[in-house]
Protein backbone atom coordinates (compact mmCIF):
# COMPACT_ATOMS: atom_id res chain seq x y z
CA UNK A 1 0.00 0.00 0.00
CA UNK A 2 1.56 3.46 -1.07
CA UNK A 3 1.58 6.44 1.53
CA UNK A 4 -1.31 7.85 -0.82
CA UNK A 5 -3.62 5.16 -0.03
CA UNK A 6 -2.95 4.98 3.54
CA UNK A 7 -3.73 7.77 6.02
CA UNK A 8 -3.38 6.61 9.34
CA UNK A 9 -2.25 3.46 11.10
CA UNK A 10 -3.01 3.24 14.66
CA UNK A 11 -2.42 -0.43 16.99
CA UNK A 12 -6.03 -0.02 18.15
CA UNK A 13 -7.55 0.48 14.77
CA UNK A 14 -7.31 -0.68 10.96
CA UNK A 15 -5.18 1.45 8.76
CA UNK A 16 -7.28 3.99 7.24
CA UNK A 17 -6.89 3.75 3.29
CA UNK A 18 -8.80 6.13 0.99
CA UNK A 19 -11.48 3.56 0.72
CA UNK A 20 -12.78 3.38 4.21
CA UNK A 21 -12.61 7.34 4.09
CA UNK A 22 -15.14 6.76 1.25
CA UNK A 23 -17.39 4.61 3.55
CA UNK A 24 -17.26 6.34 6.67
CA UNK A 25 -18.69 9.38 4.23
CA UNK A 26 -21.49 7.73 2.90
CA UNK A 27 -22.40 6.57 6.87
CA UNK A 28 -22.36 10.55 7.54
CA UNK A 29 -23.75 11.13 4.40
CA UNK A 30 -27.00 8.99 5.22
CA UNK A 31 -26.74 9.22 8.76
CA UNK A 32 -26.18 13.12 9.98
CA UNK A 33 -29.60 14.21 7.69
CA UNK A 34 -31.92 11.60 10.23
CA UNK A 35 -30.64 13.27 13.27
CA UNK A 36 -30.21 16.75 11.70
CA UNK A 37 -34.44 17.14 10.60
CA UNK A 38 -35.30 18.88 13.41
CA UNK A 39 -34.34 21.79 11.01
CA UNK A 40 -31.47 24.20 9.34
CA UNK A 41 -29.06 24.36 11.80
CA UNK A 42 -30.26 23.00 14.74
CA UNK A 43 -28.26 20.72 16.81
CA UNK A 44 -30.36 17.80 18.53
CA UNK A 45 -28.44 15.89 20.71
CA UNK A 46 -30.92 14.12 21.99
CA UNK A 47 -32.29 12.75 18.47
CA UNK A 48 -28.59 12.21 17.43
CA UNK A 49 -27.67 10.17 20.35
CA UNK A 50 -30.78 8.24 19.54
CA UNK A 51 -29.78 7.39 15.41
CA UNK A 52 -26.20 6.50 17.00
CA UNK A 53 -28.16 4.49 19.72
CA UNK A 54 -30.86 2.79 16.78
CA UNK A 55 -27.38 2.35 14.29
CA UNK A 56 -25.14 0.25 17.19
CA UNK A 57 -28.18 -2.26 17.59
CA UNK A 58 -28.63 -2.49 13.94
CA UNK A 59 -24.73 -3.41 13.76
CA UNK A 60 -24.94 -5.59 16.86
CA UNK A 61 -22.26 -3.42 18.99
CA UNK A 62 -22.16 -1.65 21.77
CA UNK A 63 -23.74 2.21 21.43
CA UNK A 64 -20.51 3.08 23.32
CA UNK A 65 -18.33 1.39 20.47
CA UNK A 66 -20.61 3.09 17.91
CA UNK A 67 -19.06 6.05 16.22
CA UNK A 68 -18.60 6.14 12.84
CA UNK A 69 -14.39 6.65 13.12
CA UNK A 70 -14.58 3.61 14.60
CA UNK A 71 -16.38 1.50 12.25
CA UNK A 72 -14.12 -0.76 9.79
CA UNK A 73 -15.15 -1.68 6.11
CA UNK A 74 -17.66 -4.40 6.67
CA UNK A 75 -19.58 -2.74 9.57
CA UNK A 76 -19.72 0.29 7.18
CA UNK A 77 -21.14 -1.27 4.47
CA UNK A 78 -23.54 -2.94 7.03
CA UNK A 79 -24.56 0.79 8.37
CA UNK A 80 -24.84 2.17 4.44
CA UNK A 81 -27.29 -0.64 3.94
CA UNK A 82 -29.26 -0.06 7.17
CA UNK A 83 -29.53 3.78 6.74
CA UNK A 84 -30.85 3.86 2.63
CA UNK A 85 -33.73 1.77 4.42
CA UNK A 86 -35.08 3.88 7.29
CA UNK A 87 -36.35 7.44 8.16
CA UNK A 88 -36.08 9.60 11.28
CA UNK A 89 -40.04 8.28 11.90
CA UNK A 90 -39.03 4.49 12.06
CA UNK A 91 -36.42 5.23 14.14
CA UNK A 92 -38.24 7.56 16.78
CA UNK A 93 -40.72 4.49 16.50
CA UNK A 94 -38.47 2.04 17.23
CA UNK A 95 -37.09 3.97 19.87
CA UNK A 96 -40.50 4.49 22.20
CA UNK A 97 -41.14 0.87 21.86
CA UNK A 98 -42.90 0.56 18.86
CA UNK A 99 -41.33 -0.41 16.39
Amino acid sequence: MSQCQQIQTSPMAPAVTLHLVRLRQDVHRLLDPLWRQSGPGRFDPFRRNICYLWLACRLGMAPRDCHVGRLDAPACVRAVNALREVRWHAIDLWFKGGG
